[in-house]
């Protein structure tokens, strides 16, 4: 299992067992399997051992009918064990404590205890929690290729941040050591750590391989702003198109919303508010403005052409703020299994 935050850790804890009887996390983790169905129940069970697996699964044939409530609340406590966990991993434990100690009651002290237990294996943990400009110069005079080791081991929105404030010769190099980067051995880590620790002054943690490569700089990539983003992946067609081109078939830009079928737009268009929608069209094509206004609904066109006809100037960065505001919320409807997001101008013949 890996240490980095999120819900699979969550699920790690449910895992204990004693005297070769389960704990009650089993059951937790066997009301998950159960509510989610076959495929991403299975996709849970991949987790875990062939031994854990057998013990899941004769919970779950065992296990009676199981009420909503009961399901909707052991949900919901995993969910904020994954929040939790995010929160502690930037530095927010009170915003953590807070939530834990909301739906774990008296547990939830001893709950953060052990997600920052796994925390502080964490390469560079030092320099979570610190403000992105602060960690652009700590690593600024650094090589590109240290650069993107840390970067790989920073949470996403912190990473990408930290790669708007680079100097912009540095971006695509960095980006392009990122898409590359492998496995490192640990002393090698661990001794870079350390370098940067006598310079930040912080205490030495444990090291693990970094996760670069391809599709982790895409992700990096549709977090920063879009001058950053159309800069980085400017200078990398210029030094490694193959690279550049690998990229963007992964990303996600606010024109890949041409290639969203029908009810799918309409689904995000539905999170959007009419002002939004109005300011991410103001430098739209036409036929991406005339996709959109058609999967509006009545209601919402005229709501849109309102807000359009009152704006008045409107700055180019709000522009793109307002399209990457939609284009989040494509993505979280992707996460949610609602529409199937065709990235890349691909022509989507692949999916069903």
């Amino acid at each position: 299992m890996t240490g980095s935050p999120g819900g699979v850790d969550v699920l790690e804890r449910s895992k204990s067992t004693t005297n070769g009887r389960p704990f009650p996390g089993v059951r937790t983790v066997a009301i998950v399997v159960a509510a989610l169905g076959a495929e991403a129940g299975g996709t849970i069970l991949s987790l875990f051992s062939e031994s854990e697996v057998e013990a899941i699964v004769r919970e779950v044939k065992d296990m009676p009918s199981v009420p909503a409530a009961e399901v909707h609340k052991v949900i919901s406590r995993l969910r904020d064990e994954a929040v939790a966990q995010s929160y502690a991993v930037a530095g927010g434990l009170d915003k953590a404590r807070q939530l834990l100690r909301r739906s774990h009651g008296a547990d939830a002290d001893a709950i953060l205890d052990q997600i920052l237990a796994a925390t502080a294996a964490l390469p560079f943990e030092f320099l979570r929690g610190r403000p992105p400009e602060q960690i652009v110069n700590f690593l600024t005079s650094e090589h590109p290729q240290v650069i993107a080791l840390v970067v790989a081991h920073l949470p996403t929105s912190t990473a990408a941040k930290v790669i708007e404030g680079l100097p912009a010769d540095l971006r695509a190099l960095v980006a392009a050591r990122y898409a590359n980067l492998e496995a490192i051995d640990n002393e090698v880590l661990a001794e870079i750590e350390r370098s940067m620790l006598k310079r930040v002054g912080a205490r030495t943690l444990k090291a693990e391989a970094a996760h670069g490569g391809v599709k982790p700089l895409a992700q990096l990539l549709n977090n920063v702003n879009s001058d950053t983003e159309k800069a980085v992946l400017g200078d990398l067609e210029r030094i490694e198109p193959a690279l550049a081109l690998a990229v963007r078939d992964l990303m996600f830009v606010f024109e890949d919303i041409i290639h969203i079928d029908d009810r799918g737009l309409q689904e995000v268009l539905r999170a959007a508010d009419a002002r939004t929608i109005a300011v991410a069209l103001r430098d739209a094509a036409a036929p991406l403005r005339d996709k959109i206004e058609r999967n509006l609904s009545q209601r919402a066109g005229e709501d849109v052409k309102e807000s359009a006809s009152s704006l008045g100037m409107v700055r180019r960065s709000d522009v793109a703020a307002a399209q990457r505001q939609i284009i989040e919320g494509a993505r979280k409807l992707e996460e949610e299994g609602r529409i199937v997001l065709v990235r890349g101008g691909a022509s989507g013949g692949d999916f069903v």
